[in-house]
């Protein structure tokens, strides 16, 4: 896999989370393909830690090159010097520290919502596990971990991607996303995927 799948929504894109601050666990059924990348019991590829002052030193010594030097970790300790628990990240998103099911951590996951009611989510595969193929599977288990432990109605989940990061555009499109009606700058390109096929008929 060449791409890496870092991005998070630009400071004008971002908006102060509505409603409760901490996920909302409900029972929903969801589709067969989704299911197969994450369950919140039993055997799953990858579970979802909220994010801890142990996560972010670990993630500190991550380093990306080529168009990656925003990979910026300051707003996860600024929540931590303030007592949040769990701590929050760039516009109080929500960060998740993804582990294998060998118990290491592989990546993050953020979710960022709108006043509107939209949902954004940023991603990042650990350095070292970039190249490998594991981009999309990653990607589908963050979009069902919104849809089944958030209480999110939105029809659409929405990212922004670097332009330049042509192999991230490529998982990204062949993972169902499109550009966004609105959203995208020279320098970014806003996308958005249905989430239909993710809740069925429920």
């Amino acid at each position: 896999m060449g791409e890496r799948p870092i991005g998070r929504p630009r400071a004008d894109q971002r908006q102060p989370r509505a409603g409760a601050t901490w996920v909302r666990m409900f029972s929903r059924t969801v589709s067969r393909c989704a299911r197969d990348w994450h369950e919140m019991t039993g055997d799953s590829l990858y579970q979802f830690r909220p994010m801890s002052p142990e996560i972010l030193a670990v993630m500190d010594r991550w380093a990306y090159d080529d168009y990656f030097p925003d990979f910026d970790m300051e707003a996860y300790h600024s929540s931590v010097r303030r007592g949040d628990d769990p701590p929050t990240g760039p516009a109080g998103c929500d960060g998740f520290g993804v582990y294998g099911r060998d118990g290491d951590l592989v990546g993050l996951f953020e979710y960022y919502f709108d006043d509107d009611g939209g949902a954004s989510i940023g991603l990042a595969l650990r350095p070292d596990l970039t190249n490998q193929r594991l981009g999309e599977g990653f990607l589908e288990a963050g979009v069902e971990y919104l849809v089944s432990n958030y209480d999110y109605r939105g029809d659409h989940v929405y990212l922004s991607v670097d332009r330049r990061n042509l192999p991230a555009l490529k998982l990204y499109r062949r993972a169902g996303f499109t550009e966004a009606p609105d959203g995208s700058t020279d320098e970014e390109l806003r996308m958005s995927r249905p989430l239909t096929p993710l809740r069925g008929t429920d």
